[in-house]
């Protein structure tokens, strides 16, 4: 399904100031369509940081419906290698060397290293997936959850519809999370450059990250602050942290009129000393197995109250036993064939507002969430 990009939308490389025009990405998107056909890419995984070619590579391949894997730089190397097993991938794409035995390289692209893995047995994945995201499932472990093209553009477009309501003029959002995180992906990336929107890509080590830890808040902050976007997407403990410096005197941004914060558990407190210090943050909800958002509040918390704002546009959804079901059919996981459903109970309890927003009340089962929106065990 080719992606639209709209008249307006740039990409932005935050270190370099490098950008490309909506011309400009489309014509990047067939280079990469055509050189990962050529090589007869049909399941591609991609290993690396936050950058303007991680964006072109994942558009070409939802474009061109190539099944993509994007991991998360942190994975440890028994994790890839649990990976590539199940996946069985023809190509490996990465901004560092691969030292495999069963993987070849073929070129280097504008700083891409292509590798052509051997496929030492058949795997089967669920028909129409396009994109494999892994999530750390309610066991605590990696699960590979499958997912098609039109998933991801249904929750795109209704978030671009929602955003655009909440927002002045064209989006101006600056990626925090890692973009494999799906939330990132599909809500920072996909939907501002189908509002015509700007994206701002930075490295781990811009936004201060090491592995999966922010290990420097003040990288973070500085970059907040030079790049003056209008739009945010955070997890509980990123909105500490950017409460906490503003307690402490880091200047709110003007510019900000959308802070996007979902993943896990945000306490009331934390909202309301958000909302004090100028932080316009809106609480939303999802999981990876619905095309990450499942629901986004249109107010501030002051005025949503527990709530984490009305269904998407593209998502049915109801309340069956005090658990929240979404009625959207789900591929399935990696590997795990039995997994397929027409509708995912997604484990958590909640109830129906007045206004018809959803409030989450906690987990039917026995997991916790820590504050990054990874599960523990």
């Amino acid at each position: 399904m080719k992606f639209s990009v709209a008249d307006g939308a740039r990409l932005i490389d935050a270190q370099t100031g490098t950008e490309l025009d909506h011309k400009a990405i489309n014509s990047k998107i067939v280079q990469w369509q055509t050189l990962l056909s050529g090589y007869g890419g049909k399941r591609v995984v991609l290993t690396a940081d936050s950058s303007i070619n991680w964006v072109l590579i994942d558009l070409a391949c939802l474009s061109a419906n190539i099944l993509l894997t994007p991991l998360p730089t942190y994975l440890s190397e028994s994790q890839k290698a649990a990976v590539l097993q199940a996946l069985q991938p023809d190509l490996w794409l990465s901004d560092y060397e691969i030292n495999d035995a069963d993987s070849s390289l073929l070129e280097e692209f504008d700083g891409i290293l292509l590798y052509q893995c051997a496929v030492k047995q058949n795997v089967t994945v669920p028909a129409g997936t396009q994109k494999i995201t892994f999530t750390s499932g309610s066991t605590g472990s990696p699960k590979g959850v499958c997912l098609s093209d039109r998933s991801q553009l249904d929750v795109a477009l209704a978030l671009k519809a929602r955003v655009e309501h909440i927002c002045n003029g064209s989006p101006r959002h600056l990626c925090l999370l890692p973009l494999p995180t799906l939330l990132e992906n599909i809500a920072g990336v996909y939907a501002p450059l189908l509002a015509g929107g700007e994206v701002i890509v930075a490295s781990d080590a811009q936004r201060g990250f090491v592995g999966s830890r922010l290990a420097q808040p003040q990288a973070m902050l500085s970059l907040i602050s030079n790049v003056q976007p209008k739009s945010l997407i955070v997890v509980p403990e990123l909105l500490k942290m950017l409460v906490a410096a503003a307690l402490k005197g880091w200047p709110v941004p003007s510019s900000l009129e959308f802070v996007a914060v979902g993943g896990a558990y945000v306490s009331p407190q934390v909202l309301q000393q958000a909302s004090a210090i100028g932080l316009p943050v809106y609480q939303g909800y999802g999981l990876s197995e619905c095309g990450s958002v499942v629901a986004l509040s249109d107010v501030v918390p002051s005025e949503a109250g527990d709530s984490v704002g009305l269904p998407l546009a593209c998502r049915d959804v109801q309340i069956i036993d005090g658990e929240l079901v979404v009625n959207t059919p789900f591929l399935g996981y990696l590997g795990e064939p039995d997994s397929a459903a027409d509708c995912v109970f997604t484990g958590d309890l909640a109830q129906w507002t007045p206004q018809g927003g959803l409030c989450i009340l906690g987990r039917r089962k026995n997991l916790l969430i820590n504050s990054f929106g990874r599960n523990i065990s």
